[in-house]
């Protein structure tokens, strides 16, 4: 059985009899379903229209995130109290269906995993998302004296706040399905059931700018030591993540390579340093040696990583101990090279949206990087909108567009439009609001 075979009775055991058994109405999803699985429309009708009994779980949550993918791409810039009116109730209904889906996606794991911590939603709260959906009641306009520039700032806050987390928990719904799909055993099992542990501890509470799943042959007759970026493709994912405070990461799977010789992650700033990260018990033994490295770190979802270098001079031990974390993972049994492959090319399948030749260069993360810092400083210019002076609110704004001239962006455009150039650059979507 190959891995599109695989893949393929994957999709069908989720979606099979979804027209009885599910619990939304799925034409709306039909298309985008199709594209994400890279399916055909008549054999993804007949699979849904089945008369069999089956467990939709997994298949609700995937079919809710794309649901709520098309609806942001449905959102337009409001120009009237009526709009606005509409805008208020749409964000909010968006932000409680997120906060279900990621119930969800935690009570299914909790449920069908051995570990009984009940500890497996993705997002501790959404109450940030909805106090933020607040402020677009009418009342606030008023009361605020926002102008509809303002507005729309903020609908274009609270649009890539749902896009970045919604993109999480589809990720991490499909890598359930692999793992948990009775398809799926032997050795494959080992990697779906370790990967997926790795990613949702790194990605817990972050926001997915964007993926790269690579799915073009690599010769694993090749030698290690003769692989490396440039006439190889050990690097079968790529994604680039955030946080709430808007620190961002390059996060890679690797193949072994001249360097490295065992299968490995990556993760990088957009200082371009390579970073592991350190558990909570690791952090404080290590600060309690080394009490001058107590700032150097920003803790994340009991993760702590090395803020940027700037100014700091690391000891030998600190570096030896950074560079063992930043090829952390491995995993637990010898896993043969060709299942690693096999995995991430089921992944492929069933994420098909995000397939493409993974870039070797620096642009992809730059960009992604860019974004996720002007969407950072278009919540500093709303800040400012609700509570700033004048001043306040001039400096927020000339901070922004000396950022987009840094970064070699058209400043001759207005914020939301330069936004815009940057997502179509990063992401390929077209823009939020329109």
């Amino acid at each position: 059985m190959d891995y599109i075979d695989k893949a393929n009775r994957i999709i069908t055991s989720l979606f099979t009899g979804y027209i009885c058994n599910g619990s939304y109405p799925i034409n709306d999803a039909k298309n985008y379903l199709a594209q994400l699985f890279a399916i055909d429309n008549d054999s993804f009708e007949k699979i849904i229209n089945r008369t069999e009994s089956n467990d939709c779980t997994l298949a609700n949550i995937i079919v809710r995130c794309v649901l709520l993918l098309k609806e942001l791409q449905e959102i337009t810039a409001c120009e009237n109290d009526d709009q606005l009116t509409n805008a208020y109730n749409t964000f909010l209904t968006m932000a409680g269906e997120l906060e279900y889906i990621n119930a969800s996606i935690g009570c299914y794991e909790d449920l069908n995993s051995d570990s009984n911590c009940f500890n497996h939603t993705l997002f501790k709260e959404s109450i940030s998302l909805v106090q933020l959906a607040q402020h677009l009641h009418p009342a606030y306009k008023e009361v605020f004296k926002f102008s509809f520039e303002s507005i729309n700032i903020l609908i274009y806050l609270l649009s890539y706040e749902l896009y970045t987390k919604i993109n999480n928990c589809l990720f991490i719904t499909i890598l359930m399905a692999i793992k948990h799909s009775p398809i799926i055993d032997g050795e494959i099992k080992t990697v779906a059931e370790e990967i997926y542990s790795f990613f949702f501890t790194v990605l817990r509470e972050a926001h997915i700018v964007n993926i790269e799943i690579n799915a073009l042959f690599q010769d694993s007759k090749m030698l290690i030591k003769k692989r490396n970026k440039n006439n190889s493709n050990t690097t079968r994912f790529h994604a680039v993540y955030s946080y709430d405070n808007y620190d961002c990461y390059s996060i890679r799977f690797d193949l072994a390579h001249e360097g490295v010789l065992e299968s490995h992650f990556n993760i990088i700033s957009p200082g371009k340093i390579k970073y592991g990260f350190l558990y909570k018990d690791e952090y404080e033994s290590f600060v309690g040696n080394h009490p001058n490295y107590h700032n150097c770190f920003i803790e994340e979802s009991g993760k702590y990583y090395v803020k940027e270098r700037n100014n700091v001079v690391l000891d030998e031990e600190f570096e030896s101990l950074m560079e063992h974390r930043i090829h952390r993972f491995s995993f637990s049994k010898g896993v043969e090279e060709s299942v690693q492959l096999e995995y991430f090319n089921i992944l492929g399948v069933m994420l098909s949206k995000y397939v493409c030749p993974i870039e070797k260069t620096d642009v992809f993360n730059s960009n992604s990087f860019h974004l996720d810092r002007l969407i950072g400083c278009l919540g500093w210019i709303l800040l400012n909108d609700i509570h700033g002076d004048d001043k306040g609110k001039v400096l927020a704004r000339q901070s922004f567009v000396e950022r987009c001239e840094r970064y070699g962006f058209d400043t001759n455009k207005d914020i939301l439009a330069i936004v815009n150039d940057v997502m179509i650059l990063s992401i390929g979507e077209k823009e939020f609001i329109h």
